[in-house]
């Protein structure tokens, strides 16, 4: 089975790196033991993208097998006849060779596959003329060396070398060969973040000659986290429990797995959290092992990931598709029909009124341009919602207009052939499960009654049921001050939101507050707006009812960072449900928004019992822990199926800051 993941932007970027895995599974039928034919390919990339005659050249290459999985191989290059050089696969299938290539010769070479048959591979074809690339690590940084032919156009002996990481300019240098034909230099990256550095060298019309993709690692991605195993019982439904805590004080957001260790046939080191954000998110193709470049310092594995760089990196320049535009989460856009008086109106604004399926209520005040066009983006809901809209203006008449929504989701997506040959192997092989899990797994349903369960809760206060009841993600818990608008009586004399927080916060600057672009500052710094816990902006808060609010959380600017802004942050909600009257409203359509979470079910044997035999493989699944300075620790606990003998946990997590953390051991 195979699952792909992707977003719009990632087709506009380049397809070819959408998310693709393929997944292991129980195989309940007798295994075929038969063998499996392999074929073999070896191929070879210059370096920096093209082959230059009479340039010193290094070449890189990889040998796979049908199935994509790495295999080791030796050769000869030959020449006219002559062995100029001898290669060899130096880490999973990788390796290179260094060569200048001369004219008018062509270049072979001689390797055996691992059942011993040979084969005769051309090299790639070379370019007559221009210009070469070539980086080295040292402790210091990047060395970098251009080299130019001899006789080469104006353009390419005025060059321009640019590096750039996180989509950010690092490193530009303009390089003069009009006099020399090779020049070296050096690019220091002690103080960057790790991650993929990309090289690129323009010509003076600022035309690409050649990119190079190279890595640097200061082992400075790291969450300061752990955990603790307090409770350890191997014996059938025995409780375990552990807890995790953090040092840092920026907010953190984990994920944790335990799972039946005696199953556990995935690769070692195998993709992580860290070696996917790093690494293998950005590169094409299949890294085998890629969490073995995370583990140590050594200079081989240093080495080793230059070797990925070069067979894995070898890049061609790509014109985003600009039919895919990426949007800030689920994004309503549509237009009013029948709307033309609309343009003699001053600023209309739209109200679209959600109700979505857990019956939480979310008002969208939406500006609208004088074509009737709208667009609103950074809304989260999950399921389904209606959606209803009324005008701010009482003198439009809403039923002489239709509105048309829709949630900027894609529709259907080209299909992109899956190159099995290539991704068969995914670093996991079809799981042969003991008879005894195979048996009872398949042999009873999945189906359960589970006891009566009494449920007993503390009373909260009034703030933390308005707390349980709207926030979510960031904007649940945190350093805040909370206002309870729907509480105060006094909160109805005020004209504006703005008003009433000129009154509660000390330091807060509002200008043109009536206006459809007001200013709102704290202590001279943006103040960042979320609604309903939807990212918003001034302007939607400014056409808020005093009546329509009834919860307010203030973040001052020390606690921006944690939301991406140097200032503060105000979250506002609206009475969910409360002093709308859908009936008079008509109903315009029902969208879909993204999947419902589903809870993970995990038996709690101190309370219940299952009727049937447990092998679940997976023990334990918790994908979103959020820590923080107040909360800096977080108990869990789980219980054994029938046989598990040991387990293992892996624990991933990232904080506000980015910072992120990988974990796994068996116990």
């Amino acid at each position: 089975m195979y699952c792909r993941a992707y977003t719009t932007e990632s087709i506009a970027a380049d397809p070819d790196l959408q998310y693709f895995n393929a997944l292991s599974y129980i195989n309940r039928k007798a295994g075929n033991d038969s063998v499996v034919s392999h074929s073999y390919d070896l191929q070879f990339l210059p370096e920096g993208g093209d082959w230059i005659n009479n340039l010193p050249s290094v070449v890189a290459f990889k040998a796979i097998d049908s199935t994509g999985k790495p295999i080791e191989v030796f050769g000869t290059i030959v020449s006219m006849g002559e062995v100029v050089s001898e290669f060899s696969t130096s880490h999973d299938g990788m390796g290179s060779i260094s060569l200048v290539p001369r004219l008018n010769k062509a270049y072979n070479a001689i390797w055996k596959d691992p059942d011993g048959i040979e084969h005769n591979t051309i090299l790639p074809a070379r370019k007559m003329q221009g210009v070469a690339l070539h980086i080295s690590d040292l402790a210091e940084g990047k060395k970098f060396f251009i080299f130019r032919s001899h006789e080469v156009s104006a353009a390419e002996k005025e060059l321009l070398l640019v590096a750039y990481q996180n989509n950010e300019i690092i490193y530009e240098a303009k390089v003069n060969l009009s006099v020399s034909e090779s020049i070296a230099g050096m690019i220091p990256t002690k103080g960057l973040s790790t991650g993929i550095l990309y090289l690129t060298l323009f010509n003076k019309n600022l035309q690409p000659l050649a990119e190079r993709v190279t890595f640097v690692n200061n082992h400075n991605y790291n969450v300061n986290a752990g955990f603790t195993i307090t409770d350890i019982d191997h014996t059938k439904h025995g409780l375990n429990k552990i807890k995790l805590y953090i040092t840092d004080t920026l907010r953190s957001n984990f994920s944790v797995a335990i799972t039946d260790a005696d199953l556990d046939n995935s690769p070692k080191p195998q993709d992580n959290i860290i070696s996917h954000l790093f690494l293998t998110g950005d590169l094409k193709g299949k890294i085998q092992n890629p969490g073995y470049y995370f583990v140590s310092k050594s200079d081989s594995v240093t080495k080793n990931m230059d070797l990925v760089m070069l067979t894995h990196g070898c890049r061609k320049y790509h014109v985003p598709d600009s039919t895919f535009k990426e949007s800030n989460y689920i994004t309503l856009s549509g237009e009013l029909s029948g709307a033309n008086y609309l343009t003699n109106l001053e600023n209309p604004v739209v109200n679209i009124i959600m109700k979505t399926d857990d019956k939480n209520t979310f008002l969208l005040p939406i500006n609208i341009d004088k074509l009737g066009r709208f667009v609103k983006d950074g809304i989260v809901f999950y399921g389904s919602a209606k959606l209803y809209f009324k005008f701010n203006n009482k003198n439009i008449d809403s039923k002489r207009i239709k509105l048309k929504v829709n949630n900027g989701f894609l529709d259907s997506l080209p299909t992109i052939p899956i190159k099995t040959d290539l991704l068969l192997y995914a670093g996991k092989e079809v799981t042969k499960a003991p008879d005894q899990y195979v048996q009872n797994y398949f042999s009873r349903g999945h189906s359960q009654n589970l006891k009566e369960v009494s449920i007993t809760a503390k009373k909260t206060d009034e703030i933390q049921k308005l707390e349980n009841t709207y926030t979510a993600g960031l904007l649940s818990g945190g350093i805040s001050t909370n206002l309870l608008v729907g509480a105060d009586p006094k909160a109805l004399n005020y004209i504006s939101l703005f008003d009433y927080l000129k009154s509660k916060i000390t330091g807060m600057q509002i200008s043109n507050y009536r206006s459809l672009f007001p200013i709102v500052l704290w202590r001279d710094r943006v103040i960042k707006f979320y609604l309903n816990n939807n990212e918003s902006s001034a302007a939607d808060i400014r056409s808020l009812g005093m009546a329509e609010l009834d919860y307010i959380k203030v973040y001052d600017p020390s606690m921006g960072g944690a939301f991406g802004t140097i200032g503060g942050v105000i979250a506002v909600y609206t009475k969910k449900g409360k002093g709308f009257d859908f009936s008079s409203n008509e109903l315009v359509t029902t969208l879909s928004g993204y999947n419902s979470v589903k809870e993970f079910y995990s038996p709690n044997y101190g309370k219940t019992s299952l009727n049937r035999a447990d092998v679940r493989k997976t023990l334990y699944w918790q994908p979103n822990i959020i820590m923080d300075k107040g909360r800096p620790t977080y108990q869990l606990e789980f219980y054994n199926n029938d046989i598990a003998s040991k387990f293992k946990i892996i624990i991933e997590g990232i904080n506000s800051e980015g910072k992120i953390f990988h974990s796994e051991k068996i116990f």
